[in-house]
């Protein structure tokens, strides 16, 4: 059985939902379908007055919902997603992919929850922790790459790594997900650890 809709989604958020059961000679088979008009959300990363988004944002983004979380890629400063079951009681949204990005799991609070309408458009600003990269020497791209800390030992997450900018002499004022990053410029890298409540932060490779 295939529900193929313009503009529908299943549970898992395909727009083309199959389903495969085994029917029996002489038996009636009951089941249902949970299928409905998507639910879309605008997402717009935010950071700190003074402060510059990645350069190259492919940063992951998580939905948390009733059922559980959703990972949802793609690349920009902002995006829409449109492949989103329309939960009655909307999700929270945040940037990365790991259980250190998660606020909640840094003991601090996430974004307010975003509404999930069917057939509906929503938007919701999603915040980056500010960082000053400082640096002295030849020009280099700064890069970042999460260092997952928290999440289950037999599921660990993957690793997320992000184009931060480049820097010469001086100091690079960005942005990055929560959590926990080695900031790498040529050869030399440091660690740091992002929160809403210690940043901005700043780092020195």
């Amino acid at each position: 059985m295939t529900l193929d809709t313009e503009g529908y989604v299943d549970l898992a958020g395909a727009k083309r939902s199959t389903r495969t059961v085994t029917v029996t000679a002489g038996q009636l088979w009951r089941g249902s379908v949970s299928y409905d008009s998507a639910a879309s959300v605008a997402v717009r990363f935010v950071t700190a007055d003074g402060y510059a988004l990645p350069t190259s944002n492919t940063l992951p983004l998580m939905f948390s919902s009733s059922a559980g979380k959703l990972e949802r890629t793609g690349s920009g400063n902002t995006r829409t997603i449109t492949d989103l079951w329309p939960y009655a009681s909307g999700y929270e949204v945040w940037a990365g992919r790991c259980l250190d990005n998660d606020p909640a799991n840094l003991g601090e609070a996430r974004q307010p929850v975003v509404a999930s309408t069917p057939g509906s458009l929503s938007q919701i600003d999603v915040p980056l922790a500010p960082l000053t990269v400082v640096r002295s020497g030849s020009t280099s791209t700064v890069t970042a790459t999460s260092r997952p800390s928290i999440d289950n030992p037999q599921s660990p997450c993957a690793a997320t790594s992000v184009t931060l900018g480049t820097l010469n002499k001086g100091e690079l004022k960005t942005s990055l997900p929560y959590g926990r990053w080695t900031i790498k410029i040529g050869s030399r890298s440091a660690d740091v650890t992002l929160t809403q409540a210690a940043s901005p932060q700043v780092v020195s490779p």
